[in-house]
């Protein structure tokens, strides 16, 4: 790539952190960055260097210095604002591969939805599996509705599902620009569910109490209060924006296999598809069992579709399209199901006494060292 069209693309996807609309003015300058969504570029190394580099993407056309509004957007007719109320959690395309192959002539092909304890199963069409009403939604104050972070994460839908075709399910290598888009979707992955809906909430609930708390306990005058206050009344839409920025240039710089299977009943996925695991966490004292991505031994892993997931950690000599045994998909699955928030999803009802196993705690667990 030339280094003009780097430069092209190397605003800072920042900007996006400030896009909570407060006053009408502020309104008309929502960026539609997000809606571009960080699309990655490969950055020329310096001499000698031919290591991919990380450049997230500016809201500007090529040859453009002037930043994209809102304004420039499509403009949506009363009928496709209607449609878009309902907004998909785990995207259509992302499940479309777990529909069950038994699928009866003439019926919606469907999913299998089974509840975190095994329980109960349903069959459901991607279509309609875990869609939210204005999920994405930012409510503006003047009723009006913005699509903005709906629609970037529809560019990023869009970006994996050509990736699948073209190349994961060819098991054909990925360029570093491929491999910077699968990093932008599984950090959308990460960050759009309703776990993390709610987590987000709360945490910037709990930061807004605690800086009014300060404010009147100081005779301060209501200023950070009220950015606190436009911060957690679009609390999921502003972690979004952050994490697109923050965690696919981590990811880009970690290694990435695709893990491969025949089992009859291979990868399933979920309510929380995108999990960031390290095996040292039982370790750790409760409070810190959140693994960060430069540890050593973290790994992020995405299910792909039954007959693929996607792993990445910081073991260099894990690479490309890696067949694995029965076994390990069976504790990858366990793992998959633990992490679920209320249903894991497969192509078939049938599960394994496995997935459900809680282990023993092991011996130098962090409460067993306790005294």
């Amino acid at each position: 790539m030339t280094a003009a069209f780097v430069r092209e693309c190397s605003a800072q996807a920042e900007e996006i952190k400030n896009r909570v609309p407060r006053k009408a003015s502020e309104r008309r300058a929502i960026s539609s960055q997000l809606r571009r969504a960080a699309t990655p570029c490969q950055e020329a190394g310096d001499p000698g260097d031919e290591r991919p580099r990380w450049s997230p993407a500016q809201s500007t056309e090529p040859g453009s210095s002037r930043t994209a509004t809102v304004r420039d957007l499509p403009r949506y007719t009363f009928e496709r604002m209607a449609r878009k109320k309902a907004q998909h959690v785990i995207p259509q395309s992302y499940l479309k591969p777990w529909c069950d192959p038994q699928t009866p002539d003439g019926m919606e092909p469907y999913v299998w939805l089974i509840s975190k304890d095994g329980n109960t199963t349903r069959k459901r069409s991607p279509k309609k599996s875990f869609t939210e009403t204005d999920m994405y939604t930012i409510r503006l104050p003047d009723g009006g509705r913005e699509l903005i972070v709906e629609d970037g994460l529809a560019q990023i839908e869009g970006q994996y599902a050509a990736l699948v075709a073209s190349k994961l399910a060819r098991r054909q290598p990925l360029t570093p620009k491929e491999y910077a888009e699968l990093c932008v979707f599984v950090g959308a992955m990460s960050v759009r569910t309703k776990s993390q809906q709610t987590h987000w909430q709360e945490t910037f609930d709990h930061q807004h109490r605690i800086v009014t708390q300060l404010e009147q306990a100081h005779g301060a005058p209501p200023r950070t209060s009220l950015q606190t206050a436009a911060i957690s009344a679009h609390a999921h839409q502003f972690a979004i924006a952050n994490v697109l920025a923050v965690m696919p240039p981590l990811l880009f710089q970690m290694s990435h296999a695709v893990l491969e299977t025949d089992d009859e009943l291979g990868f399933i996925t979920s309510d929380r598809p995108c999990v960031i695991y390290n095996p040292d966490m039982y370790k750790w004292p409760p409070m810190y069992r959140n693994p960060g991505l430069s540890l050593e031994k973290t790994e992020v892993t995405l299910p792909l579709s039954p007959r693929q997931l996607l792993l990445i950690s910081h073991r260099h000599d894990l690479r490309g399209y890696r067949p694995v045994p029965a076994v390990l998909v069976d504790e990858i699955n366990r793992r998959t199901r633990f992490y679920c928030e209320e249903v894991f999803v497969s192509w078939t009802d049938k599960t394994r006494p496995v997935w459900f196993d809680p282990g023993q705690k092991p011996a130098d667990a962090w409460e067993n060292r306790q005294t």
